[in-house]
């Protein structure tokens, strides 16, 4: 800033943004070489998404990477892959996430994980193995809306929470009991074990 330049103040949230009416709020990008095996390269996608990335171009070898990108982008809320070639894409964010909703999108990772553990167990106790599969299916959804809450508090926990760490360290927990639930379920499932 000069002496004498205009600036625009707005509120945006629970914050005020002063800015140059010539500002141009760039995305965050990063930039990945996905190399097998799988759960490599998923780790280093939800890494990047989780930190706020929003754009993160994706450089492959090997053609089979493409179809594990598609089906991971399906639990990053609000991104898309926008451009393919040969040896590279691009995921980028498409749609807003509305950090306000991080209390409702917190209180609603708390009730999937309680309703897969009561689904677990009450399949459990009536005896109906079958139905575990898809009470397991249920942990994919939990998995989207916990990493919807880390890239929120990652983002803005600041301006949000007096310790972010604390909301961050509940949020794997809540996603590490979930992967239990999917475990214990497709195992029961697969063995069909009683009690």
């Amino acid at each position: 800033l000069n002496k004498g330049d205009e600036i625009d103040l707005i509120e945006e949230n629970n914050q005020l943004v002063l800015h140059t009416p010539n500002f141009i709020s760039e995305d965050k990008s990063c930039t990945i070489h996905a190399k097998l095996p799988k759960r490599y390269i998923s780790r280093q996608i939800f890494s990047a998404f989780m930190k706020g990335y929003d754009v993160l171009k994706i450089k492959y070898d090997e053609p089979s990477v493409i179809n594990l990108l598609h089906s991971y982008v399906n639990g990053m809320v609000g991104f898309d892959i926008t451009e393919q070639k040969k040896d590279f894409c691009i995921i980028k964010k498409i749609a807003h996430i509305d950090e306000s909703e991080f209390e409702s999108l917190f209180r609603r990772l708390f009730l999937l994980t309680i309703t897969l553990a009561n689904g677990c167990l009450g399949a459990i106790k009536k005896g109906e193995y079958h139905l575990l599969k898809d009470i397991a299916k249920l942990e994919y959804t939990q998995n989207k809306v916990y990493l919807t809450c880390l890239r929120i508090i990652n983002k803005k926990g600041h301006y949000f929470f007096k310790d972010p760490n604390l909301y961050y360290l509940l949020c794997q927990r809540l996603e590490d009991i979930g992967d239990d639930y999917k475990y214990i379920s497709l195992y029961l499932a697969e063995h069909h074990l009683t009690f």
